[in-house]
């Protein structure tokens, strides 16, 4: 009876152990970012809560910029680069991310007077853009 008892206390604190490890191993911007990024699902909810403060680039236009939707951000023409905030498949040469990443090439990064995007809100518009920049 012992040794069952001992089993059972073993594989309990093996299972155990084996949770508390899993769950060290996460940090908060640990999520998983989906293979394909979906703009209705993934991206208008970023711009919805980080860049729309104070009337900035959502329900409104500021420096070319506006982030409604889909069809307000891909026709948007950030006024200091000239050209639109996305280019279709080159996240790289894209305006949107320069402005959200540390020092932009023109003026400050974006979203002023708040919190900066999240590294893994930053790669998926990354992905987002580099996957096509997809209505979906």
């Amino acid at each position: 009876m012992r040794i069952n008892h001992l089993i059972i206390i073993f594989v309990y604190v093996f299972l155990l152990s084996s949770c508390i490890t899993n769950f060290e191993e996460l940090s908060v911007d640990d999520t998983q970012i989906p293979d394909e990024v979906s703009y209705s699902r993934d991206i208008q909810p970023i711009f919805n809560s980080t860049c729309g403060g104070g009337g900035c680039h959502v329900n409104n236009t500021a420096f070319g910029v506006n982030l409604t939707d889909y069809d307000r951000t891909m026709n948007s023409r950030g006024n200091q680069y000239g050209t639109e905030v996305v280019i279709i498949g080159d996240a790289e040469a894209s305006p949107l991310i320069d402005k959200v990443e540390p020092n932009p090439d023109f003026g400050s990064r974006m979203p002023l007077g708040a919190n900066p995007l999240s590294p893994t809100q930053i790669q998926l518009i990354r992905d987002w853009i580099d996957q096509g920049a997809k209505d979906n």
